[in-house]
């Protein structure tokens, strides 16, 4: 799904990530200490990522009440499971509901002045 112009609220100057990437501001604390509430994520749509998402990476998935969340991908035994960074929030076993949108290739701190 293309964004709107009324979806895009800042631009980042990052001239070294790969073209096509696109960029997010976190809300929450599902994966703290690792991304925090207010930073940015930065990631690749999965139609542009070279390699296939693997055991570990964190990834962008639209769940099944069309809401962006960011996860830990795992797989275990052949089943995929998304996982939190924070132990206070409970791993999902994703249904054909959930959809990868792509995979987070760098974190930029929020600036609090």
């Amino acid at each position: 799904m293309p964004l709107d112009k009324e979806q895009i609220i800042d631009y980042l100057y990052l001239p070294d990530i790969p073209k096509g990437s696109l960029a997010i501001k976190v809300r929450g604390a599902s994966m703290e200490p690792t991304i925090e509430d207010g930073d940015y994520v930065v990631f690749l749509p999965i139609n542009k990522l070279r390699k296939p998402i693997k055991n570990g990476d964190i990834i962008i998935v639209r769940n099944e009440w069309n809401e962006l969340i960011l996860k830990r991908y795992r797989e275990k035994e052949g089943k995929a499971y998304l996982t939190s960074d924070n132990p206070k929030y409970p791993t999902i076993e994703p249904n054909e509901n959930y959809k990868i949108i792509g995979k987070i290739i760098r974190r930029v701190k929020e600036e609090r002045f």
